[in-house]
């Protein structure tokens, strides 16, 4: 993980005196896919559901989410996949977090 990432969180709503910690900010993408002959597009909702919720419990921020609607996981030749991967090259995050691979 980068250093000197870091945010500061408030706690303690109700003293007088503000206390702040620091804690690392993870930027990362999300990357659903459903395959049209073995689910259902309310699959996507439920992986980006799964995602998110992981992401908050690790105070990591989803920064894009990519979707492949209806595509095989047998290839790496899906649009939005394809176009992750040459989003890299931006730096701009670190994960890709997938619900199950």
């Amino acid at each position: 993980m980068p250093k000197n990432i870091f945010k500061e969180v408030f706690y303690g709503a109700r003293s007088n005196r503000r206390n702040y910690c620091s804690m690392p900010v993870i930027s990362a993408v999300a990357y659903a896919r459903y395959s049209s002959d073995k689910q259902q597009e309310s699959s996507i909702v439920v992986q980006l559901a799964a995602i998110k919720q992981f992401c908050q419990r690790h105070n990591v921020q989803i920064v894009r989410e990519y979707i492949d609607e209806a595509q095989t996981g047998t290839s790496a030749n899906r649009i939005n996949f394809q176009k992750m991967v040459s989003d890299v090259q931006l730096k701009d995050f670190q994960y890709i977090i997938v619900h199950r691979m």
